[in-house]
């Protein structure tokens, strides 16, 4: 079952996703848009072998809303912020913590 509680990423990813999300709001063009993030998954369980795992995520998935609206795409100035703080954008909605 996927999550969207900041407690199933690891400590890491943690901290990397707070500073991100603090850049994110105080971004007075994103402000002046009314875009907001909106944090959507933080976990997965693992199902192989009929076994689940609860291990700490590295990565994490949002959305942009616009006027309380799911927007399309992710504003490039959301992935600028979170590549100031360490994070990769890996695919439409997912950010992960940079390795090394």
């Amino acid at each position: 079952m996927a999550s969207r509680e900041i407690k199933d990423l690891s400590l890491a990813t943690q901290i990397l996703y707070n500073r991100f999300y603090d850049r994110c709001r105080r971004d007075v063009e994103l402000l002046r848009e009314d875009i907001a993030i909106l944090l959507t998954c933080t976990h997965r369980e693992d199902r192989s072998k009929s076994k689940i795992s609860r291990t700490p995520s590295e990565a994490f998935e949002i959305v942009m809303l616009k006027d309380g609206r799911v927007m399309p795409d992710i504003d490039t100035k959301v992935i600028t912020h979170a590549e100031a703080v360490g994070l990769k954008y890996s695919d439409r909605c997912q950010f992960e913590g940079r390795e090394g």
